[in-house]
């Protein structure tokens, strides 16, 4: 999977002119699909419009369109969590469950999510194990991860994700808050992308205190061929 972070302005170059430049990149293969993420989806008629990368054919799968949701000062506000729970940050050993929860995984390799997990902020609340008399050693052994939040490579935070055993009882809340108010500490912005017809995510990141901003889309853009064969499967 390859992903494109890039910017332009419609007054100096059209989006043919980019991807035609982009192709030329050697080390990269234009025979795979191709997501472009577009700030702001002003854009998006303008990646419509493509029908070739470079002197590939290419087709436009359905664009996934979302607004970016942030956190401008840290909130004051603690998370009440029941006592068996508690926030820590993610560990590596920890990717290949975040992966497979994400419902996204195929924007993304679970190599690449432990990357980012090593590398960038995060959040999860892990249930503690019960009290056995063991000695901390057992507890934190038997701790589970439950939910979790984490900084992607491109700077906003999600891949947001509660065990369903464990949901409604405010786990993601305290998730997001506590990775936003670690990265507005650093000075870092808070960011989240959504999708617009995610209502319920728009509504509790709202209630946080996140304000929207600019939108944003992804295009997918897959080798023509490749994209027949996708339709016949």
């Amino acid at each position: 999977m390859q992903c494109l972070l890039v910017y332009w302005s419609l007054k100096e170059h059209t989006a043919k002119d980019v991807t035609d430049r982009l192709s030329r990149i050697p080390h990269l293969d234009w025979n795979q699909p191709v997501y472009i993420y577009s700030l702001p989806t002003v854009l998006l008629p303008s990646l419509q419009s493509l029908s070739s990368w470079g002197r590939r054919r290419v087709t436009l799968q359905t664009p996934h369109i979302g607004h970016l949701y942030q956190l401008k000062a840290p909130s004051i506000r603690n998370a009440e969590l029941p006592q068996m729970y508690h926030v820590t940050r993610l560990g590596e050993e920890d990717a290949s469950a975040v992966w497979t929860n994400w419902e996204f995984n195929h924007f993304d390799m679970v190599e690449s999510v432990r990357h980012d997990i090593i590398h960038f902020p995060s959040a999860g609340i892990r249930e503690r194990g019960p009290v056995d008399g063991a000695g901390s050693l057992q507890e934190e052994a038997e701790e589970t991860l439950v939910s979790w939040i984490r900084t992607t490579k491109i700077g906003w935070i999600g891949n947001t994700f509660t065990v369903p055993q464990h949901r409604r009882q405010g786990l993601a809340s305290a998730a997001t808050m506590a990775l936003a108010n670690q990265l507005l500490q650093e000075g870092l912005p808070a960011f989240v992308k959504i999708a617009d017809n995610n209502t319920a995510s728009v509504q509790l990141h709202e209630k946080l205190g996140f304000e929207r901003q600019g939108g944003e889309v992804v295009v997918e853009l897959l080798p023509t061929e490749a994209a027949n064969q996708h339709y016949l499967e």
